[in-house]
């Protein structure tokens, strides 16, 4: 099939953000199905909350951004959608397998399965939609395939809410189902569409990569170093902002299940109607108005729009963040969740759409796969674990320790993301229209050297 030329018709620039939107709507549905879950899977496994915060965070996130990191190297050099095929097909296999974990190790094992099919999505679709739509339109491109995880978050809830009640109810004769639990059966019945989601992305064609300094051949990943130390204060602050709000963000999608559920008294089919609603709703405008909102502030204030963004995001989420887990109505609560995931899940296209405006083609996909290890190694990874932690820990027996949790977590971690992001915003300006100049000389000379040495 020919390569689609890039900046095609609008349309089908569409279509290929829909499909890759689907895809992350699967990885998020895989992902968070599991937090409806806690219960169950806790009285089966025998297990505690810091055991199953692993589950949920940090085994997850190691080897999903660790594996990310090789899988978006090939990203930059090889066939996008490939990669993102082939990924797909891997987690939803193994999403489908956690119905057969019979312990503690074997699901966790295939938890890492999951995370390291997820890992190779985001890098290498970022560096796609780059190549496929138009500079003024990406922020608004990435905050719309940032919608899956709002849709995936979501719909993970609905369905697993109705899943589990509809499963606990029957009674199956045939194998595998009549030897797995309600959960179990759920894992499986989740796995299976992503199977089909893996062939459409295949028939969505690779764009032609633009701005490319390279002549065909792979950038050393020295120069990814490189680049880093050159635009250090930028990525640090950048990271460290987008990192702090990821953690927020996981531990209070982690947890608000169980919050539901323990401190009001809902069932799991309760809360996975409602919940799910709220988290479809609220973040699919979160994610899409931020890419709206950075598209439109940029024309005035050029590429610092993103960090404002990023900064009012930061400052609805501290107050929300705090006020929703203790309000003691549950109806009233469940209404601050709805502005309170839109403006958690808001940073995320716009920081997306950030990396790609300042790194040279040859070098997005692995520089995005540095931004994901680093939001995810300490967001996803610490941030439910944190929760869990700290109400297990400190607010031992209380009614109230998950609230406590997220609330404790999120007044540390949110104003120490806005103070990183306030910094950020000089670098972010003195660079410019143009921050890669410089690295674009750079990595021309080491492709050039290297394609001297290697043929």
């Amino acid at each position: 099939m020919t390569r689609q030329s890039s900046h095609s018709s609008g349309l089908y620039s569409a279509y290929v953000v829909g499909v890759l939107a689907l895809a992350y709507t699967m990885a998020f549905v895989d992902r968070q199905v599991l937090s409806l879950m806690v219960g169950p899977i806790k009285a089966d496994l025998g297990i505690t909350d810091v055991q199953f915060s692993l589950l949920q965070g940090l085994s997850f996130a190691i080897f999903y951004t660790f594996l990310g990191l090789i899988i978006a190297r090939l990203a930059d050099s090889y066939s996008r959608k490939t990669i993102i095929a082939l990924c797909v097909l891997l987690w939803s296999v193994m999403t489908a397998a956690c119905g057969f974990a019979g312990s503690f190790p074997m699901l966790l094992l295939c938890r890492v399965g999951v995370g390291v099919g997820e890992g190779g999505l985001s890098p290498a679709a970022y560096s796609l939609i780059a190549d496929q739509v138009r500079k003024e339109r990406l922020a608004l491109a990435v905050g719309t395939y940032s919608v899956g995880l709002a849709a995936g978050a979501g719909l993970a809830l609905i369905f697993g809410g109705y899943a589990v009640l509809k499963l606990s109810a029957m009674k199956f004769t045939a194998w595998p189902l009549a030897a797995m639990h309600p959960w179990q059966q759920v894992f499986l019945l989740v796995g299976v569409p992503g199977v089909v989601v893996s062939f459409l992305v295949w028939t969505i064609q690779e764009p032609a990569r633009q701005n490319k300094v390279s002549a065909g051949h792979a950038v050393p990943s020295s120069e990814v170093l490189r680049f880093a130390r050159h635009n250090a204060a930028l990525l640090a602050f950048l990271f460290l902002g987008v990192s702090l709000l990821s953690a927020v963000a996981n531990g209070i999608l982690a947890w608000a299940p169980a919050y539901f559920m323990r401190q009001h008294g809902w069932t799991i089919a309760e809360v996975g109607r409602r919940l799910g609603i709220v988290i479809l709703l609220g973040g699919t405008i979160g994610t899409v108005s931020g890419g709206l909102i950075c598209d439109r502030w940029a024309v005035k204030h050029g590429p610092t729009a993103s960090i404002a963004v990023m900064i009012m995001s930061a400052m609805f989420t501290l107050v929300l963040g705090v006020a929703a887990p203790l309000i003691a109505n549950p109806w009233i609560s469940l209404l601050a969740f709805v502005p309170l995931v839109g403006f958690m899940l808001m940073p995320w296209g716009v920081a997306g759409a950030a990396i790609q405006m300042i790194a040279p083609n040859e070098l997005r996909a692995q520089l995005s796969s540095v931004y994901l290890f680093a939001i995810n190694l300490l967001g996803l990874g610490l941030g439910p674990t944190t929760v869990a932690l700290i109400s297990e820990k400190l607010f031992v027996g209380d009614k109230h320790a998950l609230s406590m949790g997220i609330v404790i977590m999120t007044a540390i971690a949110t104003p120490l993301a806005l103070i990183a992001l306030l910094l950020l915003v000089r670098p972010f300006r003195r660079a410019g229209e143009n921050p890669t100049a410089w690295m674009e000389e750079r990595v021309a000379v080491a492709v050039m050297a290297s394609a001297a040495i290697v043929p």
